[in-house]
């Protein structure tokens, strides 16, 4: 597996999340930004439990599907793992 740069791959999210779910997108950024002081696309990079933690929060029941597209789709896109 090859080293991905963090800045690389929270842009990397970002334009996944922009082009997929541009309304999560500014739900998550705003959630982020208050419990992490991160915007979302760099919260999945340094914590995916806590990227889990926050879609919980938010969406409850539907966090486990929502983290598979939001979460674990772009990680493994760009690490080369397919998200099951």
């Amino acid at each position: 597996m090859h080293s991905v740069d963090e800045n690389e791959l929270a842009a990397s999210i970002n334009e996944y999340l922009g082009r997929r779910a541009p309304g999560f997108l500014v739900v998550l950024n705003a959630a982020s930004q208050r419990a992490y002081g991160v915007p979302y696309r760099v919260l999945p990079v340094r914590s995916p439990s806590a990227a889990y933690k926050l879609l919980r929060e938010l969406y409850a029941s539907r966090a486990n599907i929502a983290a598979k597209l939001l979460v674990a789709a772009p990680l493994s896109r760009l690490g080369g793992v397919a998200a099951s």
